[in-house]
């Protein structure tokens, strides 16, 4: 049994000997100059239509020889494997470093050169500048708006007539009516240097620097409004007051409100502070309502009537 194994071992390592020696013979190949290309023959052979070559078989690729020769092939697996194992050849020269690699010149820059390094320098501290400057115009907006602030303004309330009833008898058509309203208003405040304050349901609150302007834009809301039939009360007062966080207090916006209250639908009733503001510069029709006592206001209020 021991003698079976030693002969079976002794087959399977003479055939791994071998193999690589017959692969080698099947792959070569040879010139027989007979005038027919046989299947033996290289394809550079003469008889094969080729330019005419021969195989020596000597280990060595001598001139003459075909490419397809055993000796040919095997020189150029070799000098491809050296070829592939060379490592490329490195050259100093002047403190600079070229590589040659298949016949090229290569420089190698071992630190990457920085363009016009000033240019770069400025376009980084501009742009550490527009940071600042936009950082420091968000905090000052905001402590600004954060800050109390007394300021004489005209100040503007207006609201729907009947919109609570509307909106219990019809609800989509009301809010739809409320909304080409809040358009209109916001529109042609902002086109007379005013400015929203708040909206409240159906009441807006407008504060303007001008008293004049306050109140072409009241006659510019009503006019346009009847158009669309919508009625709506104004009121304006001039006063000082407090800004802070982009809302507004004091007396002249109570003073504001509480005119409104008083307005009828499709008017505009304004306090004697903004009438001797307006009186020949706006041409209007005025009427003296008189002193008029308003809820949680110590003194009584002048109020005039705009016929629109």
């Amino acid at each position: 049994m021991k003698k079976n194994k030693l002969f079976l071992y002794c087959c399977i390592l003479i055939l791994f000997i071998s193999v690589p020696h017959i692969t080698a013979q099947i792959e070569r190949c040879w010139c027989e100059d007979n005038g027919e290309c046989e299947a033996f023959e290289c394809k550079s052979c003469i008889d094969c239509d080729g330019p005419g070559c021969w195989c020596d078989d000597n280990r060595k690729c001598e001139p003459g020889e075909c490419p397809e020769c055993i000796d040919c092939k095997i020189e150029r697996e070799l000098l491809e494997k050296e070829a592939l194992e060379k490592e490329p050849l490195i050259i100093e020269k002047e403190e600079e470093k070229y590589i040659v690699d298949n016949g090229k010149i290569i420089k190698i820059d071992e630190k990457p050169k920085v363009k016009n390094p000033l240019l770069i320098l400025i376009v980084i501290l501009g742009l550490i500048y527009v940071g600042v400057k936009v950082f420091n115009k968000k905090n000052v907006g905001k402590l600004a708006e954060d800050k109390e602030k007394r300021k004489l303004s005209a100040i503007m309330f207006t609201d729907m007539k009947g919109f609570s009833k509307e909106v219990g008898e019809d609800e989509e058509g009301t809010l739809k009516k409320l909304w080409r309203y809040e358009k209109v208003m916001k529109a042609i405040i902002k086109e007379h240097d005013g400015r929203i304050v708040k909206t409240i349901g159906d009441a807006i609150m407008g504060d303007f620097d001008s008293a004049v302007n306050a109140v072409k834009a009241a006659l510019a809301i009503q006019k346009l409004l009847k158009k669309e039939e919508i009625m709506i009360r104004i009121g304006i007062h001039l006063g000082d007051v407090i800004h802070k966080a982009g809302d507004i207090f004091g007396d002249g916006v109570n003073i504001a409100s509480r005119i409104e209250s008083l307005c009828e639908p499709g008017e505009i009733y304004i306090s004697e502070e903004v009438y001797k503001q307006v009186r020949g510069k706006i041409s209007a029709r005025y009427e003296n309502l008189g002193k008029r006592k308003l809820k949680n206001i110590k003194t009584d209020v002048q109020v005039y009537r705009i016929r629109v």
